[in-house]
């Protein structure tokens, strides 16, 4: 494979920061108007798999993500239940 540009790792770090920002506003400022378009379901999905991507990939600090801190945890308690219900299948 060919090697990755010195600057690519900082740069993916600040386009993920990026992201969560634009996620943390949608959830804390627009959640009303996602909710009114019936857009709970696509907005959780593409939020969960974004993060579980960003922190496989450690893209973003804890810091940074501290805004939907409550959230995610949600979010990653229900996938490590799931992950266990199919461990015991």
């Amino acid at each position: 494979g060919e090697n990755w540009h010195p600057h690519f790792m900082a740069c993916m770090k600040k386009l993920h920061t990026r992201l969560f920002r634009i996620y943390a506003h949608t959830y804390i400022h627009h959640f009303q108007d996602v909710l009114d378009h019936d857009g709970e379901a696509h907005l959780n999905w593409m939020f969960k798999h974004w993060l579980f991507f960003v922190r496989e990939f450690d893209l973003v600090d804890e810091a940074g993500l501290r805004p939907l801190k409550a959230l995610i945890e949600l979010f990653e308690k229900r996938q490590e239940k799931n992950e266990v219900e199919y461990d015991t299948e």
